[in-house]
């Protein structure tokens, strides 16, 4: 049939591997972590950014890898006052991402460590 399939999901609109994301989509979802100051409302965009982080072409990703590392880092300061598991599973599977470019996500994470 080609294209990609969709497919739904526990009430959720959900695409399969390589989904139609688009870096306006994924834009659209930095900005609402940014400007959020609500924890509920940031871990819900946070799971919709886990979902493009695990289904997203890997180049979309890689392209927005900085804006996406500076909203978890707002979201991980600002908002959150304890560690999520979807927040973690966001950086982690950034990193995976990221692949050879993956030592500049662990300066930039070891860097906010310290």
């Amino acid at each position: 049939k080609g294209g990609y399939q969709n497919r739904r999901e526990g009430g959720v609109q959900r695409q399969s591997r390589g989904g139609s994301y688009d870096d306006s989509y994924v834009n659209q979802l930095l900005s609402k972590l940014d400007q959020s100051t609500d924890t509920d409302k940031c871990m819900r965009v946070a799971r919709q950014l886990q979902e493009v982080l695990e289904n997203a072409d890997q180049r979309l990703i890689f392209r927005n890898s900085h804006a996406i590392l500076d909203s978890l880092q707002h979201v991980i300061e600002k908002v959150a006052t304890k560690s999520t598991p979807v927040l973690e599973q966001c950086l982690g599977l950034l990193a995976c991402s990221l692949g050879r470019e993956a030592h500049s996500f662990f300066e930039w994470m070891f860097t906010r460590v310290n």
